[in-house]
């Protein structure tokens, strides 16, 4: 059980009571939750937690009294997350942490040291406004595909519309070449939208380079354009948490201070205290 440059995850994790993990995920999707889920409860009998937020948080128990694990979102674009386990898991909640840093490294993300947290953080909040201001744009640009201009007026109409809603002018066939072209433009604007956020999700540079986005498929005159491959769904707000918890939860999440002033939590010492349970 190692990482890539050898070192053993079963030894980093041994004694310590939290982890902090990079997933290239837009932020705590479904499918992100299920590796997480998977890695948990792949032993020592950990469960799912019923009331947990599915957006910004998530918790797993073994039984009453028997240890809990919490799960903050610390930030999106990519997904970062601190998971805490608190001392009644003993052992079993640092395996369940050494199994997520594993389920992490399987999806292409990573551990992350407490000394990276808070340049971490400071980054999600400018990686988090971008998404925002990438999906606002998005909308925008879906909303042009659905509709037309009238050259003589200001009014828009629905794309497939033959008489101007406001005018009543009739639109010719130059009037269907020009929505056409525009609405290539927009499918083509959408693909560089959609490749730039998924560039954040990757946890790739903020501001594509050198990479083409894919071109959109031409259509006939006067069909709809093909949809391009949309940006992934924002999250309920659009935004990164605006600020983060200073260490990992080991009960219940604490109230975040920002970002900027995030702290290193101490480990817990590497032994088992007496009697905490297996």
């Amino acid at each position: 059980m190692t990482e890539p440059a050898g070192v053993s995850l079963r030894r980093r994790w041994t004694g310590r009571h939290y982890a902090h993990l990079l997933l290239p995920v837009p932020y705590l999707t479904e499918p992100a939750a299920a590796v997480l889920d998977a890695a948990v409860t792949a032993a020592d009998g950990w469960r799912p937690h019923g009331d947990a937020d599915p957006e910004l948080a998530r918790r797993w128990h073994r039984r009453p009294a028997a240890g809990a694990l919490h799960l903050a979102v610390l930030g999106w674009y990519p997904l970062l997350v601190t998971i805490g386990a608190d001392p009644a898991g003993g052992r079993a909640g640092r395996r369940a942490l050494a199994r997520l840093a594993e389920a992490a490294l399987s999806v292409d993300g990573r551990p992350l040291s407490d000394a990276e947290l808070p340049g971490r953080l400071r980054a999600a909040a400018d990686r988090g406004a971008a998404a925002a201001d990438l999906h606002e744009r998005a909308t925008r640009e879906r909303a042009e595909l659905t509709r037309r201009r009238c050259p003589a007026c200001p009014a828009i109409s629905d794309r497939l519309a033959t008489h101007c809603g406001g005018c009543d002018r009739r639109f010719t066939g130059a009037d269907d070449e020009r929505r056409d072209a525009a609405h290539r433009a927009a499918s083509e604007r959408l693909h560089q939208l959609a490749a730039e956020l998924d560039r954040l999700a990757r946890d790739r540079p903020m501001r594509a380079g050198t990479d083409e986005p894919t071109p959109p498929v031409a259509t006939p005159t006067g069909a709809a354009p093909a949809t391009p491959p949309g940006p992934p769904a924002a999250p309920p707000s659009a935004a990164p948490p605006s600020s983060a918890p200073t260490a990992p939860p080991s009960a219940a999440p604490a109230a975040p201070p920002s970002a900027a002033s995030a702290a290193a939590p101490e480990p817990v010492d590497e032994v088992d205290g007496p009697g905490e349970p297996a």
